[in-house]
């Protein structure tokens, strides 16, 4: 009886850390049961689309997102937080420019749609354009979000695949960027 018991909780703990560990995604703001949902469905993506991957990083307390292509002599600021998925690396039908931007103190970069990154400074250094961001969902894609939190007069915008920006206080959705491929 005692083995049975003892069975019995050990197979417990062990569904109830297999469903915690399920719940954990690498994705922001996506659980990985619907990660792994969405790469499971087929998805439609254009001829003319070169896959490159985005994520998220942290830089002191700034939140923003990059591409993994860098050049030679160019080390990512920060850490990497979040994997968001993939974007284009070149221009495609049905796509648009993911724009690198800045505030004018230079410690929120943050994505637009915007080339003239909405009145505020490109992050022209190396690559003021991330990639390219497709314009209307495509099947298998899912949107963008870019977020805005703003706690103890700190400002900071932040790409997330969550439209209720991850549950993180003093936050407003700024809308859908553009889709993404996971």
């Amino acid at each position: 009886m005692k083995g049975v018991l003892k069975g019995a909780i050990v197979a417990a703990l062990f569904a109830v850390g297999g469903n915690a560990a399920g719940q954990d995604s690498d994705y922001a703001g996506m659980s990985a049961q619907a990660v792994e949902m969405i790469q499971r469905a087929p998805s439609v993506i254009p001829p003319d689309v070169v896959l490159a991957a985005i994520e998220r990083r942290l830089w002191v307390k700034d939140r923003y997102t990059d591409n993994l292509v860098y050049p030679a002599s160019e080390i990512p600021m920060g850490k990497r937080e979040k994997i968001l998925g993939y974007i284009s690396y070149i221009p495609f039908e049905g796509g648009h420019p993911l724009f690198q931007c800045f505030t004018n103190n230079n410690v929120n970069m943050f994505t637009s749609r915007d080339p003239s990154c909405e009145g505020l400074p490109q992050f022209s250094y190396h690559r003021p354009i991330i990639g390219y961001i497709a314009s209307t969902q495509f099947e298998g894609s899912v949107p963008l979000y870019r977020c805005f939190r703003n706690t103890n007069n700190w400002g900071d915008h932040f790409d997330t695949l969550d439209p209720g920006c991850e549950g993180m206080s003093h936050t407003q959705n700024d809308g859908v960027m553009g889709y993404i491929w996971l």
